[in-house]
């Protein structure tokens, strides 16, 4: 016999995502296009966590401009380069989800 799991049809609680970013000026805007509608659907609620690595492009201020227009964008931004690894690490430290996706 075969059981479903428990929560098939029900929405996640608040889902934290966290996207380390270094140089991503060419496709930041069309991944937050990309996650919000299935973020939408999964979870009751959710936040996107942009990490800038010390880009020297304009991924700073796109950020700056998703989160002037959604509020559940929020970002973060490092002086220099530290490596994805480090902005995955600093996303997970300033998250508020039930549950955390990394996208790496």
């Amino acid at each position: 016999m075969r059981r479903e799991p428990k929560n098939v049809g029900r929405k996640l609680g608040l889902i934290s995502v966290v996207v380390p970013c270094f140089n991503e000026e060419s496709c930041i805007a069309e991944l937050y296009h990309r996650m919000v509608p299935v973020l939408t659907e999964v979870a009751e609620s959710y936040e996107i966590l942009l990490i800038n690595d010390g880009s020297r492009d304009r991924t700073l201020e796109i950020m700056r401009q998703l989160k002037a227009q959604d509020p559940k964008v929020g970002y973060l931004s490092f002086t220099r380069n530290f490596g994805h690894e480090a902005g995955l690490t600093c996303g997970i430290a300033n998250t508020k989800g039930d549950a955390v996706v990394l996208i790496d």
